[in-house]
């Protein structure tokens, strides 16, 4: 997993960090990776107020206990440093997990009214 994260992402996170886009967190205990998470705060020009969670991943071996959640809690605060007053992301698997987050459905429409479940989800902040 640190191999594929180094060859991934070492050069893109400083330069999106740098324009202040990418909020990043990386998890380890004492010299051991943990988890990560992703998620991207919108400038005005694309969405502003918007934030959208990328990826969240806690190693199978620490998902008992309550890192996703302090990972997660980490996420929200900084949206809300940032004035954004929502965060969404795409789903494609685990929505009950977004859900225990506090992740709301969406659904997709057409003219005649809702057809089905979105790959969308998100959460109001405010």
């Amino acid at each position: 997993m640190q191999k594929k994260f180094k060859e991934n992402y070492e050069e893109s996170i400083p330069r999106l960090m740098k324009e202040e886009t990418l909020v990043f967190y990386l998890l380890y205990q004492e010299s051991t990776f943990v988890g990560m998470a992703r998620m991207y705060v919108w400038k005005e020009d694309i969405a502003k107020g918007e934030a959208t969670l990328s990826g969240i991943y806690i190693l199978p071996e620490f998902r008992e206990n309550d890192i996703l959640q302090h990972l997660f809690d980490m996420l929200v605060k900084e949206a809300r440093k940032r004035n954004c007053t929502v965060i969404k992301t795409v789903v494609s698997r685990n929505r009950e997990q977004l859900h225990k987050l506090g992740f709301q459905d969406l659904y997709d429409y057409n003219d005649e009214g809702a057809y089905g479940l979105s790959s969308e989800m998100e959460l109001p902040l405010v």
